[in-house]
């Protein structure tokens, strides 16, 4: 039997043209783990490229992950599990309805409210190696994509390098 958990966050962004995100508690979720692991992991084969992958170990230090528009989290989820347990893993999406309960994440991994068409707060600004972001182009209109990319970037590191990664991995970076 499926655990239902109170929703205390919006579940629609009036901004928004994602049109996925009605229907009865649980089916959302269901099938955006589905799209996960049958569609997503299926042709990409993999949660990160491995040059990209390489990359983050070369750095010798715990690195920060952000996943935006994480959904139900399942992205960081999985990653944590290939990624030493001291890399801080943070999902945050503007639907926190679909967020898993804490206790069933692992402890590296930490889901918040966020909307990336609103600029992140100053004390995340700056703080992650790499920004995983995919599929927003179902829920942003075409005037919001510099929006979102702007927003994004200001979560990397000053260092870090920005990198679109498309049929690799169908995901950015």
């Amino acid at each position: 039997m499926r655990r239902v958990r109170e929703t205390y966050a919006i579940t629609m962004n009036k901004d928004s043209v994602y049109t996925l995100n009605g229907g009865a508690k649980g089916d959302e979720e269901d099938r955006l783990v589905r799209q996960h692991r049958d569609v997503f992991i299926r042709v990409t084969k993999t949660l990160m490229p491995n040059h990209i992958k390489a990359h983050l170990t070369s750095l010798r230090r715990p690195v920060a992950i952000a996943d935006v528009a994480t959904g139900t989290g399942i992205w960081l989820t999985e990653l944590a599990r290939e990624l030493p347990a001291d890399t801080r893993l943070d999902g945050y999406d503007f639907d926190t309805s679909k967020f898993p309960y804490s206790e069933g994440l692992p402890s590296n991994v930490k889901l918040t409210f966020a909307n990336g068409l609103e600029p992140f707060a100053r004390e995340l600004q700056g703080q992650y190696d790499l920004v995983h972001v995919r599929l927003v182009m179902f829920g942003l209109k075409a005037d919001q994509w510099e929006l979102m990319a702007a927003n994004l970037r200001t979560l990397l590191q000053p260092r870090s390098e920005e990198r679109r990664v498309g049929k690799e991995c169908g995901s950015s970076v």
